[in-house]
């Protein structure tokens, strides 16, 4: 199973200048891309990193925009990995986009924060801590970011860490392989689908963390605050995070968790070849009511 796609929506008037910035300062390319009655539908990733996730930007006319509330919204950000944060921040600078300063934050990495001509937060996030890092003295021309990036995390908040990983992992297998506690009462969760054995089997050690980010497949952070409860997300006739896609690539898998799926009663639309992907589908909500697209991958007709 493959956490796939991260779900975005935007306004035809937004497409051009959103689709540009990704490609010509991120350094991705155009993957596929589809139309329906509705919208147009395009993917977005690094060709040459299939284990990553890609972005899906559904460009279509809603009633309204989204007001995302800083802190208050399920929906944080995408992580890029990278082996030279500062090199990227130099890139991104000289495209004229703002960037924070990067610094360590705690134990947990070298990074640094921008937002994309929408809105939507980017992290940079270095594969080594600041005092661990391999500067990149010659950068590489073919990448806007001056070196290879991947999409490391997606992040959400979630109002109970227990039940939302419990969910992914009872009804998907995602592992949890790291936990990183900031502060008194704010703690990161990254779940994955690997059997790849952590560093130290313990899931808060701070030795895992630079091995994790450097990592080839994206996992999903999820941002517990126990201070914050309640998070708001997009409503169907608004533009902003419709939700995450996975991608199942084995009948016996497929057959497998949609059994489950039924058997808890989790689906919120049963089996349908999707438009969109041109593949069976199901779909479900997590515990955030964040919206989860199944995709059988291995089919290919009704």
């Amino acid at each position: 199973m493959k956490l796939a796609y991260n779900r975005l929506t935007i306004d035809p008037s937004q497409g051009p200048s959103l689709l540009a910035f990704y490609q010509n300062a991120i350094g991705m390319a155009v993957l596929r891309e589809t139309k329906t009655a509705t919208k147009r539908v395009v993917w977005l990733g690094f060709p040459s990193n299939q284990e990553s996730s890609a972005l899906e930007f559904h460009i279509a006319q809603k009633c309204q925009p989204y007001e995302a509330i800083e802190s208050k919204d399920t929906y944080w950000k995408i992580g890029l990995a990278l082996q030279d944060v500062d090199l990227g921040r130099k890139c991104l600078l000289q495209n004229g986009i703002s960037v924070t300063q990067p610094r360590q934050f705690r134990d947990i990495g070298y990074l640094c924060h921008f937002t994309d001509p929408v809105g939507y937060k980017v992290e940079l996030l270095q594969e080594d801590f600041e005092s661990n890092v391999r500067s990149i003295m010659s950068p590489d021309p073919q990448y806007p970011l001056g070196q290879p990036s991947t999409i490391g995390q997606i992040t959400l908040r979630v109002k109970s860490a227990k039940e939302s990983i419990e969910f992914y992992n009872n009804t998907f297998g995602m592992r949890l392989l790291s936990r990183q506690s900031v502060g008194s009462h704010f703690v990161l969760y990254f779940l994955g689908f690997t059997a790849d054995i952590l560093p130290n089997a313990d899931i808060n050690a701070v030795e895992n963390r630079e091995w994790l980010w450097k990592r080839p497949y994206t996992t999903l952070e999820l941002l517990y605050d126990e201070s914050s409860t309640t998070y708001t997300s997009a409503s169907e006739d608004q533009h902003g995070f419709e939700g995450i896609s996975l991608e199942i690539s084995s009948q016996n898998q497929w057959d497998k968790t949609l059994a489950l799926c039924r058997a808890n009663k989790l689906l919120h639309q049963d089996v349908y070849f999707s438009e969109i992907y041109q593949q069976n589908c199901f779909q479900l909500y997590d515990p955030d009511n964040v919206l989860i697209t199944v995709i059988g991958s291995f089919t290919k007709n009704k």
